[in-house]
């Protein structure tokens, strides 16, 4: 199995697996780069999953999984006007007309696009 099919696989499993768990539609949003694959699922109000894979310099891939990942707004007077809190790390991010655009410092790093539900298509 190549890199390609082994990311969309574990991006299936992982959307099949949280969704069984939901309590609402979750929203995902995905960034997929020449050297990597991230994933944020919303679940409700405060809730999340996070999964991130990328290649490091040397070839080895790097896997990190967090399923009690927590999000929330900052004011909306304020940049960035979102968060994601996991396990390891914070990501702070703008929502820019569907997609969430992750802020380092005060530069965009990595543009996220929403994927649509099943619930979206019907």
């Amino acid at each position: 199995m190549n890199k390609t099919m082994t990311m969309a696989f574990l991006a299936f499993f992982i959307i099949i697996t949280t969704s069984l768990f939901a309590d609402d539609y979750p929203l995902y949003y995905e960034s997929v780069t020449k050297d990597g694959y991230s994933l944020i699922i919303f679940h409700d109000s405060t809730a999340a999953t996070y999964f991130n894979r990328f290649t490091r310099d040397k070839g080895s891939p790097w896997f990190f999984f967090d399923d009690h990942a927590t999000w929330g707004n900052y004011p909306k007077t304020t940049t960035p006007s979102m968060w994601i809190k996991t396990k390891r790390f914070r990501f702070d991010f703008n929502m820019k007309k569907g997609t969430l655009v992750e802020i380092d410092k005060t530069r965009p790093r990595r543009t996220y696009f929403r994927i649509r539900n099943e619930i979206d298509v019907q």
